[in-house]
């Protein structure tokens, strides 16, 4: 079910061993208490699974809170047919009994706001709740805090997904178990550990935090596809691959981490435990694919870069790269495009100045190994070839105990580990593909051939005299900033992690 507004779903949630809230918790079950009426203590199981519900349910709300999105909520549905301990495709770490007590315990307190579900076509809408009164006051003045939240279960880590045509949306099947998957599970849960332990911030001012939290949660649509509203969820860091069309053969990328939905333009402000980061990625990935299983040399030039002619005030290098942007979505679409049905908008011929035809005349003469493959899916093929490439990488980094966030076919590292990635990157490819491969990084620290500054960041990371980053004087340009409260909490866990071992 898609919403208009950011949701988190309770299956994507852990309770955390510890949390700020003991004492909000405890109310929130006195008050379960008192609805149920019971003169006899309930039994230990009961107790044990109320309490890792309340953590569970204050979890999704706090989150719901750090997102900066005024209508983000917790999907908690009222139908008990959602509900079913261990199984994945419902709502499987609570018993629904146990969660409709809670919800309407904290509608009580006045803690939180209801949306409640229906149903409309044979579609169940589910209940939605919100932080609200002084649940919310609770949360404003905990501040925003980060605290290590346990790994998700191993089972879900690799995921396979069938397509459902005439409903037109994906649905979950059970994964082989085999050497394979196995494997893949073990990987994933490394780096989930390690990645686990890190603060994956973005260092910006509070409003603009809230210009991003709105833009993200906008229900957008794209080429007459929704796309469903996101949000900034800081503590959503664990990766799973998710695979296709009933096949291990097709796709397999990794998703999950907050980080992959935020705009390319505000991608340069993330931060790895407080420090800066550099992005690098694959040039023209999937063309590059096929140019070497055809056994091709790659061209020199910018396979994306048509030279179009220049048409009045298209002269500028920002069309020049909105024109590129175009002719990569539509190559890697027709890739994906079993049925060879997809057209450019009126809005892209336009800025190309070309309908879907001229453009497909171009790029075969352009790139014949590549459109030779146009009407097909080798796209999905593609996919398990990239995420195989990807996991390799985050692996190799992992064993240098460095941190890496993937975005399909491009990496982000604190900024001192570039060189590292880069040679991670080169090494994963050779392995996989048995070819040599270009890449481009970008930095907060990057400038353009006139000298200035292609991405102006909210704030300047500060040095001391030795050449190491200064994280005081950096964070005292954002000292009321998300970020900073954040990264302080974090630095807390680190030295407590160091003083104990």
């Amino acid at each position: 079910m898609n919403f208009s507004f950011p949701v988190i779903h309770l299956n994507r949630v852990t309770a955390p061993a510890k949390t700020p809230f003991r004492d909000s918790i405890e109310q929130l079950l006195g008050q379960v208490n008192q609805l149920t009426g019971r003169r006899n203590r309930s039994s230990n199981d009961t107790l044990t699974k109320r309490n890792q519900a309340a953590r569970l349910l204050i979890e999704a709300l706090y989150r719901c809170f750090l997102s900066a999105h005024p209508h983000a909520a917790v999907v908690v549905p009222s139908s008990p047919r959602a509900f079913r301990y261990g199984d994945s495709d419902r709502v499987h770490v609570v018993g629904h009994k146990i969660a409709d007590a809670l919800v309407t315990a904290m509608l009580r307190l006045g803690w939180v706001k209801q949306t409640k579900g229906f149903r409309h076509d044979d579609v169940d809408v589910p209940t939605v709740i919100r932080p609200s009164g002084e649940l919310l006051e609770i949360f404003a003045s905990t501040g925003h805090v980060w605290y290590p939240r346990p790994v998700p279960p191993t089972k879900d880590l690799v995921i396979l997904k069938n397509y459902d045509e005439s409903a037109r949306r994906g649905y979950r099947i059970p994964v082989p178990e085999n050497d394979t998957v196995r494997q893949m599970r073990s990987e994933l849960n490394r780096i989930n550990r390690f990645l686990g332990k890190q603060f994956i911030g973005l260092m910006v001012r509070n409003e603009t935090l809230e210009t991003i939290a709105r833009r993200l949660g906008q229900w957008r649509t794209k080429d007459n596809q929704h796309i469903k509203p996101t949000m900034i969820d800081c503590q959503s860091v664990f990766l799973r691959r998710i695979f296709n069309r009933s096949s291990l053969k097709y796709g397999g990328r990794l998703y999950g981490g907050w980080w992959q939905s935020i705009p390319k333009e505000w991608r340069v402000h993330i931060t790895i435990n407080g420090l800066a980061t550099c992005e690098v990625d694959f040039s023209a990935l999937h063309p590059t694919l096929l140019y070497h299983r055809e056994g091709i040399e790659l061209p020199e030039d910018d396979l994306y870069d048509l030279d179009l002619p220049i048409r009045g005030c298209d002269s500028s290098p920002e069309h020049r790269l909105e024109r590129r942007a175009i002719v990569k979505s539509f190559v890697n679409a027709k890739l994906n495009d079993e049925r060879d049905e997809h057209q450019l908008s009126a809005e892209d011929q336009a800025m190309l100045g070309l309908s879907t035809a001229q453009l497909v005349r171009l790029l075969k003469e352009k790139m014949p190994p590549v459109t030779k493959y146009f009407g097909t899916k080798v796209g999905l093929e593609l996919q398990r070839i990239d995420s195989d490439i990807a996991a390799a990488v985050l692996t190799r980094l992992l064993q240098q105990n460095i941190a890496c966030l993937p975005i399909h076919d491009s990496f982000i590292v604190d900024l001192r580990y570039k060189a590292e990635l880069q040679q991670a990157m080169i090494n994963s490819y050779l392995d996989v593909v048995g070819q040599a491969i270009n890449f481009k990084a970008k930095t907060l620290f990057d400038h353009d051939t006139t000298g200035q500054r292609i991405t102006q960041p909210e704030f300047c990371m500060q040095f001391d005299s030795s050449g190491a980053p200064d994280l005081a004087a950096t964070y005292k340009q954002l000292d009321d900033a998300w970020h900073t409260s954040m990264m302080i909490s974090h630095s807390t866990y680190q030295e407590r992690e160091h003083r104990s071992t």
